[in-house]
């Protein structure tokens, strides 16, 4: 709700006056910045869950992951005389970009979905209105991307076509990579949506039976044990 009601604001200022509006999309976008400078200094200096460590510049890490295809890409890019920004950043964000939008609006449309077969106590606000809202919105910004991606990209229409077939390719290899796990693989295609295991609790210390003498010296060998009686 926040979302839209900025939204709201940043439109109305555009639509009456680009220079009203872009001052107050510049307010917003420096509190946006002071907030994640203050959240990294609070984990700076309290360490963060598990304290600061070097173990993201470790080799595993920033080779894994598909970190090490980047500089193969930038290389490429380099060698055939590409521009860094028209044409390597541009058309290499241009896919994440309208992938992002795309997951933001099927998670919009998997809520109510979700919502309709399990048993909650959610208001029809956040079950249908909030997510068909998202939906029709995100549908809208989806197709306005689409249609005017070569504001964007400054590219030529193959280009363009190439950039946005890539996502429903990429979601469609995924798909069926996901499908094949659940036949094959069944308990890593559930370990995919499992909640992360919680650490145990260390186990108190068992106290002393109440009545138990801790000073009884050691039973001779042949001997009967008894218990102490109660006068």
């Amino acid at each position: 709700m926040i979302s839209i009601v900025g939204l709201v604001i940043i439109w109305y200022g555009g639509f009456r006056s680009i220079e009203s509006g872009a001052k107050v999309l510049s307010v917003l976008l420096i509190a946006e910045i002071a907030t994640l400078v203050l959240l990294a200094e609070a984990v700076s200096v309290k360490g963060g869950a598990h304290g600061l460590t070097l173990s993201s510049f470790a080799p595993g890490n920033v080779t894994g992951g598909g970190m090490a295809g980047v500089p193969a890409v930038v290389v490429a890019f380099a060698a055939a005389g590409a521009d860094p920004y028209t044409q390597l950043l541009l058309w290499v964000n241009t896919p994440g970009l309208l992938a992002l939008v795309t997951l933001q609006l099927l998670a919009a449309l998997a809520v109510p979905c979700y919502f309709r077969r399990a048993t909650h106590r959610e208001g029809v606000l956040r079950t249908v209105v909030a997510p068909g809202l998202a939906t029709v919105l995100l549908s809208a910004a989806l197709y306005l991307v689409i249609s005017h991606i070569e504001l964007l990209t400054s590219a030529s229409s193959t280009v363009n076509t190439v950039l946005i077939l890539l996502v429903p390719s990429v979601f469609l290899i995924g798909l069926g990579y996901a499908l094949r796990l659940r036949s094959s693989r069944p308990q890593v295609y559930a370990d995919f949506a499992a909640e992360p295991a919680e650490p145990a609790e260390d186990a108190e210390p068992a106290e002393d039976v109440e009545g138990e003498s801790d000073d009884a010296g050691p039973v001779a060998p042949g001997a009967t044990a008894t218990l102490p009686t109660m006068s």
